[in-house]
């Protein structure tokens, strides 16, 4: 039986300071903003089929499932596997932070001072990705880190390849006997035309939130 799992980034959190960076447990809520593009997700969503839906635990993303799942008619069922990756004492501190930028641009996740260890952030969240249920479809609002360790491990590529998950972005996977299927990547529709948003500086910032 083929296995339909779409991960969901969250949306848009609220920060006092908005050069702060949302990283692994800080936690803050949705912004208005983040309220409106999450019930734009979920009112595309409603149109299909779903039969579970999960979500970190964390809050701008277990916000974001209960949008989803008023739409859905669906009860989101919360999981720290979910959760985005841990970062240590850099957590939520401003993202022009010397410290924080070197490690963007110098080094990859094992060298985070206090960090989650890199293997077993990947082993939790591939083991999440297959302990979804066999012939279901499942709905995942997970964070940016999650959705690009899932895909590094389906589409290979170094530990730094950075792909690009936007806010409500939808990444679509079937699995089926063993094999992987990556359908969409990053899929935006239901906000704009992804082509005319601008691209991130990757020297200076990451995509993972």
């Amino acid at each position: 039986m083929r296995t339909e799992i779409c991960l969901v980034r969250h949306a848009a959190y609220d920060a006092t300071d908005r050069g702060r960076s949302a990283d692994g447990r800080w936690d803050p809520p949705l912004s208005e903003e983040g309220r409106q593009q999450a019930d734009a997700l979920a009112a595309r969503l409603s149109a299909f089929g779903w039969d579970r839906l999960r979500s970190s635990h964390l809050l701008r993303a277990s916000a974001t499932a209960e949008r989803i799942g008023a739409a859905c008619g669906l009860l989101p069922e919360q999981d720290p596997v979910w959760a985005e990756y841990f970062k240590g004492p850099l957590e939520g501190v401003d993202s022009s932070d010397e410290e924080y930028a070197r490690h963007w641009r110098d080094g990859d996740w094992r060298e985070w001072p206090g960090g989650e260890v890199r293997g077993d952030f990947r082993d939790r969240v591939l083991r999440a990705l297959h302990e979804c249920p066999e012939g279901s479809r499942t709905l995942v609002v997970t964070h940016g880190g999650v959705v690009n360790e899932v895909l590094r491990a389906l589409l290979g590529g170094p530990a730094r390849t950075l792909f690009r998950v936007d806010l409500t972005g939808v990444t679509r996977i079937g699995l089926h006997q063993g094999h992987a299927v990556v359908a969409a990547v990053n899929d935006v529709w239901h906000l704009e035309d992804s082509l005319a948003m601008p691209l991130t500086d990757f020297s200076s910032k990451g995509l993972v939130r």
